[in-house]
């Protein structure tokens, strides 16, 4: 295939001299995802690009290979696979994942609403299964959103939780330059304040989500500025008090994954 700086790979192209691109699955700010196919296997991949204008990015450039650095380290079935990485001519740097069928859980809650606590309590410990791995292996996720957790059919027809994105993942015995990653409203405190972070930022950001699953709606919304009040000083209404049929039991677990005093948060 002919590639150039300022061109992307096209569908029908080639890439790497292995992976036929098919079509486009999604597009960011500064990555492509392709669907592709294997030539050779046959095997149908995610083949994720970075995009030709953020190739003078260092950060964007570091984020990719620390992607790639971070997933190849977690072996789990609940967290995506990577199975290739590589720099094309052009100089854009490559990952070739597994290709995923179904949705994400944040398309899930828009499309279902909240979910019925035996649900979430079950994704939630599906996700704790990938995080489980990944601090294992010293990565930190740092970006645990719904919109991360991908909702995906296997080809034995099992639907599980799988664990996405790791770009801003930091390894628990690496450098971390205490910039301020992710999305705020699931941010921990710590993350917002640029203080060092352990494996206890994910627990925050899993009970963020967990409460999103159960009451339909974030713990902190607003605008940037009111997400990080509400994130750094103020308490979320119990999981009970918004809907009865919680159990307090549960609301109580969910309570104690969003207590900004690192100390009193689970841990582990």
């Amino acid at each position: 295939m002919a590639e150039s700086k300022s061109a992307r790979p096209l569908v029908g192209d080639v890439v790497a001299g292995r992976y036929r691109i098919d079509s486009i699955a999604g597009e960011g700010g500064m990555g492509i995802v392709y669907e592709a196919e294997h030539v050779i296997l046959r095997q149908r991949v995610a083949l994720k690009i970075l995009l030709p204008g953020a190739l003078s990015s260092a950060e964007a450039l570091e984020r990719f290979s620390q992607e790639a650095a971070a997933i190849a380290r977690i072996s789990c079935e609940h967290v995506v696979r990577v199975m290739d990485a590589g720099t094309l001519p052009s100089g854009a740097p490559y990952l070739v994942m597994e290709y995923l069928e179904g949705k994400n859980l944040e398309q899930l809650l828009q499309i279902r609403g909240p979910l019925p606590y035996s649900d979430a309590v079950d994704f939630a410990l599906q996700t704790l299964e990938a995080l489980a791995h990944a601090h294992a292996a010293h990565v930190i996720h740092r970006d645990l959103k719904s919109a991360n957790l991908f909702f995906a059919k296997l080809a034995d027809g099992r639907q599980i939780i799988k664990l996405l994105d790791f770009g801003v993942a930091m390894t628990i015995d690496g450098h971390d330059d205490n910039r301020i990653v992710g999305s705020p409203a699931y941010m921990s405190p710590e993350q917002l304040c640029r203080e060092a972070v352990d494996a206890r930022t994910d627990l925050w950001s899993l009970g963020v989500v967990l409460y999103e699953m159960l009451a339909g709606v974030v713990p902190f919304e607003g605008t940037f500025a009111q997400t990080v009040h509400g994130v750094l000083n103020t308490t979320p209404v119990p999981l009970n008090e918004k809907n009865a049929a919680i159990p307090p039991a549960l609301a109580a677990v969910v309570q104690r994954c969003l207590t900004r005093d690192v100390e009193r948060r689970w841990s582990s």
